[in-house]
């Protein structure tokens, strides 16, 4: 028996819907967890690390205010030379032992040299 093009349309036209429109619940199941994610993240950081709690309350935002992916845009910046003057006691989550750090100085290929 010949098979012809149109034997096998709908299993093309099944796989090009896929494609093109791919499921929204994995898309839906994918955002959901960014989100939690960047929740978790933000609020580790405001409850345990001071540097970014002075940046949050500064900016005047709470962890509650940033609810995913969405909003990281209200976030308020900070540069790598805000970060290289602070003592790692600023930078690092309280309770971490600061003092058993391995430090590592880089070579200023892009700037100066940081630790």
């Amino acid at each position: 028996m010949i098979s012809t093009i149109n034997d096998h349309l709908p299993a093309v036209l099944r796989g090009m819907r896929g494609l093109l429109c791919p499921r929204p619940r994995a898309r839906d199941a994918v955002v959901s967890f960014q989100d939690a994610c960047v929740r978790d993240l933000i609020r580790h950081a405001y409850a345990r690390v001071p540097y970014y709690r002075r940046l949050f309350e500064k900016a005047g935002l709470e962890p509650g205010d940033v609810r995913g992916v969405a909003n990281l845009a209200t976030l308020p910046l900070t540069s790598r030379e805000d970060l290289q003057h602070l003592p790692p006691s600023e930078i690092c989550a309280t309770g971490s032992q600061v003092d058993s750090l391995y430090m590592v100085m880089t070579s200023g290929s892009t700037g100066a040299p940081s630790r």
